[in-house]
């Protein structure tokens, strides 16, 4: 998944305690710790074969993941325990340290693996325009944060992904071909959304939640080769809502 926009450019807050990101509600709270080396902890947390246990695969070779690191490179492994409140469930992301202070982190338990890199201080993720005294009141406020910053990045990715009609980044599946009208809804479905994102003035927590489901949107839409999805009716955000409640009471009950 290493050319997932709604995955790139993601800003998290990790201190000796506690991990929260900018792509959930919830906090991760430290669990437990232990040293292991890089090979055998890919293997226990990327097992080779889905039908297979990692104990039949004691280690993975880092490159594979492109991290340049020896299988036999000692790391620290960080267990966390995190409560996303938006989505109700439980996720448990586990944190590596590299030597070169870089990051390994699987995140939303789905069998991605991200590696971070430590914002220095005054630095500046910048969006994909520029940043200047003209700006609209809501571009200020994206200038002003590295996580919207980041966000923004992953927006102009999303949409040129969308545009390109490419499905995934992945060699054994064709590109879509878009047509010229296509290309044009895309592009008109994009600055619809702008003006919904421009009402948010200089709310962050409001603009992030803009991005967070555009890009997802965006990505949906090269997905299937430039489908746009029809907005939803009242009655089916009332629906999904309901739905939503039956499950999550379902599986308190089964705990």
């Amino acid at each position: 998944m290493q050319d997932d926009p709604r995955l790139k450019n993601r800003v998290f807050f990790i201190n000796d305690s506690q991990l929260t990101s900018d792509t959930a509600t919830g906090v991760c709270r430290k669990k437990n710790s232990k040293n292991i080396t890089l090979g055998k902890w890919l293997a226990t947390t990327f097992p080779a074969h889905m039908f297979h246990s990692s104990d039949n695969f004691p280690v993975r070779d880092p490159a594979d993941f492109n991290v340049p690191y020896s299988k036999k490179t000692l790391v620290s492994s960080l267990n966390y325990n995190c409560d996303d409140r938006k989505e109700k469930k439980i996720n448990r992301p586990v944190q590596v340290t590299l030597p070169n202070k870089k990051l390994l982190l699987t995140w939303k338990g789905d069998g991605v693996l991200l590696i971070l890199r430590k914002i220095k201080p005054g630095e500046k993720i910048l969006p994909s325009f520029k940043c200047s005294q003209n700006n609209t009141e809501t571009e200020k406020a994206i200038c002003d944060s590295n996580v919207l910053g980041g966000w923004d990045r992953s927006m102009l990715e999303a949409l040129q992904k969308a545009i390109r009609g490419t499905p995934e980044a992945d060699n054994e599946v064709d590109h879509f071909q878009l047509s010229a009208s296509q290309v044009n809804d895309i592009i008109n479905f994009q600055k619809k959304w702008l003006i919904e994102r421009n009402k948010c003035k200089d709310d962050k927590a409001c603009i992030a939640q803009q991005y967070n489901e555009q890009v997802d949107t965006m990505y949906d839409i090269a997905l299937s080769g430039g489908y746009i999805p029809k907005p939803q009716t009242e009655e089916e955000k009332r629906q999904i809502e309901e739905d939503v409640l039956y499950f999550s009471k379902l599986t308190k009950k089964k705990k």
